[in-house]
């Protein structure tokens, strides 16, 4: 019976598919449908990785798109004012664009560009005068980078990128004779994640932080070793202690964390002080000791000078401060 079923469903839907193709008449286009077909695809626009500018003025942002005769993704990357004027594209080429970063003082503009002009299909790392046409190549790298960011004086450019490493087999292969014709080398895979969709085998390696100087040269590793380092670096600390803060995942924690050149990791944390304490200043307060933990002032200040250097108070506030103080020597 199922099966009587099935042959009867199959000559309805023949019938009605019948019926159609009588009534358009011969050599007419089919009728636009309102549904999605998978050549729709190549008609499909959608904007990512926007980035504002450092003075909050403008936007840019990646525009990405499938070419229909080659039958891959394209992108570039546009601009656009907060207000919605000014829109336009920055880059225009055969290769695709993206990763924008903006220079702190926001006159230059950092991208990637994946097979620019050259023809190679390289990965390239570009840098564009904002207001102007300029640009210059900063490196070809022999793989796609990640993590681009500037540092805070805008003089180097820090990202990760893979180093392959081949690790040696467990089992020697033997060596075969002079002139023999064996079959292609075994491989051992020992990680879990080996294959992707679109690029196949994934190379062995590890991912490794590099520093290039913004006007070009040849990008220096700073991390080594079995680990996996990356992230994005936020700030960069260089005077009270050598560091740097950014977002961080926690594969790449450990790898940081066995660097023999780094002495601590810490995540960041919020602090707040519900109530004054002592602060190392109970002395000042007491005389006598046991001393009770607290510092507790005795006194207003009225009538006391206090003569102070550098403070970065703005004298000008007399709604808070009022007459109080004043400046003597301003430097």
């Amino acid at each position: 019976m199922a099966g009587l079923l099935r042959l009867v469903g199959c000559v309805t839907l023949m019938a009605c598919m019948g019926g159609r193709l009588s009534a358009q008449p011969a050599g007419a286009q089919p009728a636009p449908s309102d549904h999605f077909t998978l050549k729709d695809v190549f008609q499909l626009e959608w904007a990512s990785d926007p980035q504002i500018s450092p003075d909050g003025e403008r936007v840019v942002y990646v525009r990405n798109s499938f070419d229909i005769m080659t039958d891959r993704r394209i992108s570039d990357l546009w601009v656009i004012d907060v207000d919605g004027t000014g829109h336009r594209a920055l880059t225009s080429s055969p290769g695709s664009e993206g990763s924008p970063r903006w220079s702190p003082g926001g006159d230059r503009l950092l991208y990637l560009s994946r097979g620019e002009e050259n023809g190679s299909g390289s990965t390239q790392l570009w840098v564009r005068w904002i207001g102007t046409d300029d640009r210059a190549l900063l490196a070809t790298l022999p793989r796609s980078p990640e993590g681009l960011a500037w540092s805070p004086d805008g003089k180097r450019i820090a990202f990760s990128m893979l180093v392959p490493e081949v690790e040696k087999p467990f089992v020697e292969e033997p060596q075969k004779p002079e002139g023999a014709d064996w079959g292609e080398p075994f491989v051992v895979i020992d990680d879990v994640q080996f294959r992707q969709d679109g690029e196949g085998y994934l190379e062995s390696g590890y991912s490794q932080v590099f520093v290039l100087p913004a006007d070009g040269g040849t990008p220096r590793p700073v991390t080594s070793g079995p680990y996996n380092h990356g992230g994005t670096i936020r700030y960069t600390y260089q005077h009270v202690l050598q560091g740097f803060a950014g977002n961080i995942p926690p594969q790449a924690i450990e790898g940081i964390r066995h660097n023999p050149n780094v002495e601590f990791v810490e995540p960041d944390g919020i602090v707040t002080a519900t109530a004054v304490g002592s602060w190392g200043l109970d002395r000042i307060d007491q005389r006598n000791v046991p001393l009770d933990g607290s510092f507790t002032p005795g006194g207003t200040g009225v009538g006391v000078d206090a003569w102070i250097l550098d403070t970065g108070l703005d004298y000008g506030r007399t709604d808070e401060f009022g007459t109080r103080f004043d400046t003597t020597i301003d430097y």
